[in-house]
């Protein structure tokens, strides 16, 4: 069992891998931020032609990471603390807090623009692979989709308009994903602005499937 941000903040976090480690008889480990963006790294492009290079986004609840064949970093920033911050991007009105939110994403984000351009960015994570099946109205099980800037500004602009309840029903949507979906939203479009891509590989093939790799 591995751990990522979550446990990284929480200061009970030795109390929570004690009694997750008696439930599943095995030892919980909390990965560094580095390690988590290094598995998501290897994991996204095992699929991947080799000849390109490809910069990796893992957008978490409380952590994003970012990577490219050579460095990584993490950043403070998810879906979940970002939606804790500006609460209103849970309601139906949530365009009044769509700029103060990508403001501070973009500040959050900014290590990103210390690295060299990638050919193709590749995003992982369940705010990729939810907004995906949202703009497509169903779930996939592809390795790897298109998720394009235009795309996404649309589904931005749609859970905006939308009351959490309503959001809940969209097709392809996982309910527990509804109150952060335009969280993390944001922060994958910020993130390809960032890395300079007007469109991203969403994979499936990710953290797990890396640490896996590593290990």
């Amino acid at each position: 069992m591995i751990a990522t941000s979550a446990l990284r903040r929480a200061e009970n976090a030795d109390e929570f891998a004690n009694k997750a480690q008696a439930i599943a008889g095995t030892s919980l480990e909390t990965i560094s931020g580095d390690e988590e963006a290094r598995c998501s790294y290897d994991g996204a492009v095992s699929g991947l032609p080799p000849e390109e290079s490809y910069g990796v986004l893992d957008v978490g609840g409380g952590s994003t990471e970012y990577a490219d064949a050579h460095k990584d970093v993490s950043c403070e920033i998810g879906a979940v603390r970002l939606t804790e911050r500006f609460n209103g991007l849970q309601e139906r009105g949530a365009a009044d807090e769509l700029e103060p939110a990508r403001a501070h994403v973009r500040a959050a984000l900014r290590p990103l623009q210390d690295f060299d351009r990638a050919d193709r960015l590749v995003a992982v994570g369940g705010s990729a692979t939810t907004a995906c099946a949202v703009i497509a109205g169903e779930r996939s099980e592809a390795a790897y989709a298109p998720l394009s800037r235009a795309a996404l500004a649309q589904l931005i602009d749609l859970l905006a308009s939308l009351p959490l309840e309503k959001r809940k029903e969209l097709p392809g949507m996982i309910a527990q994903r509804a109150d952060i979906l335009l969280a993390g939203a944001i922060i994958l479009d910020e993130a390809c602005a960032a890395t300079g891509h007007a469109e991203a590989i969403v994979s499936r093939n990710d953290l797990l499937l890396g640490y896996l790799l590593r290990h």
